[in-house]
């Protein structure tokens, strides 16, 4: 299988400065830390910002929609920018997963008016598709849904993991009908509960969302989902492995630079072999995720069929790296590093939830030896 190689363009280098220099002023780590209090873990200063000035919200949505109708590329340089700095926004989960399920479903009578309250970031979208057996597996789905109209149905069950559960305006769920794996979309809250989980990174929340005969519509063909929503979800392991290089390179440039100014016995410790190893094996996990993940990007931009192999391979070297790295830089930093007020374990918090949110690093093997065939 060819490799394909993923090289930015100057415009989408620019975008990603942009986004970075804004996380940079508007969500400093002080920043992080107070949203981390707040019941949603969303930002929704940031978000406007996002949303109005930049414009990241409907950067897939079709130009017709008031979106700007470009490719994932441009997610892509958004999500790493948005990891380095552990912004508490719902752009994964909104603008991304949510939006490219919708774009999936090829239902724009339906999706379309979403479509276009989502590119404007006047509202939130999520996917809820997992439940509380905890398969990450489309086919695994057996909450149910029964008709009671041509597209109107009533939903029934529970969804976990549903990240920024608590502040989507709109649900998107995944529920099983008649004919199988069935898409809907749901804005009304009567028979709606949620309840936030217990996470390690309180910026990447997730809800347990409970569904007592709720009032939703189907969006796509009745039984099609697993199959149009099957590439949308290695676009979210993309995304998701994407969001790790930004926090890996992050959690390398605070090691290397602590190494170079911390003076222990006289001298820099990075002159010391141990830190040196240490710093090296770190930038190593950093380049290896990197390169899987652009990897994954260049398949989703320009060659679908690829996407499946780069996808889970990205999302499994990602899920390894970030893990290994994130503890790597609590110990270079010594007894600092341990410490609450340090953003060493802001990182490591994040680096843990980015490891299981989609399946395991273990799972996205096994998923990849399957669809090699192995």
């Amino acid at each position: 299988m060819q490799q394909v190689s993923m090289v930015f363009e100057s415009e989408q280098e620019q975008l990603r400065d942009v986004v970075k220099d804004l996380v940079r002023v508007t969500s400093p780590t002080s920043r992080v830390r107070e949203v981390a209090e707040f019941e949603t873990g969303h930002d929704a200063e940031l978000w406007r910002r996002l949303a109005r000035d930049v414009g990241i919200a409907g950067l897939v949505i079709p130009e017709h929609l008031g979106g700007s109708g470009v490719s994932f590329a441009e997610q892509a340089v958004v999500l790493e920018s948005l990891g380095a700095g552990l912004a508490g926004s719902a752009f994964l989960s909104s603008a991304v997963i949510a939006t490219h399920a919708l774009l999936a479903a090829d239902d724009e009578a339906t999706s379309g008016p979403l479509l276009e309250a989502l590119a404007g970031g006047e509202r939130l979208a999520t996917l809820a598709y997992v439940e509380p057996t905890c398969s990450w597996h489309l086919d695994d789905v057996s909450m149910s849904a029964h008709a009671d109209g041509p597209t109107t149905y009533r939903l029934t069950g529970t969804k976990a993991f549903v990240l920024n559960g608590a502040s989507a305006d709109s649900l998107l769920v995944v529920a099983r009908t008649e004919e199988g794996p069935t898409l809907f979309h749901l804005d009304e809250t009567d028979g709606v509960g949620r309840a936030p989980m217990m996470v390690l990174d309180a910026t990447w929340p997730m809800d347990t969302v409970t569904f007592d005969g709720a009032a939703a519509t189907r969006v796509g063909a009745a039984g099609a989902a697993a199959d149009f929503l099957a590439p949308v979800l290695d676009i979210a392991r993309t995304a998701v492995a994407l969001d790790a290089v930004g926090g890996l390179q992050q959690c390398l440039d605070m090691s290397v630079e602590h190494a170079r100014t911390r003076e222990q016995f006289g001298r820099p410790i990075g002159t010391f072999q141990a830190v040196k190893h240490a710093c090296a094996d770190m930038l190593i996990h950093t380049e290896t995720a990197r390169s899987t993940a652009y990897d994954a990007t260049a398949a989703a931009v320009r060659d679908l069929a690829a996407l499946p192999v780069a996808a889970a391979t990205a999302k499994a070297a990602s899920a390894d790296s970030y893990r290994d790295v994130a503890a790597e830089t609590v110990q270079v930093h010594g007894g600092i590093g341990f410490t609450w007020e340090h953003d060493a374990h802001l990182y490591f918090r994040r680096a843990q939830s980015s490891a299981l949110f989609l399946g395991t690093a273990d799972a996205h093997r096994a998923l990849l030896a399957d669809r090699l065939a192995f």
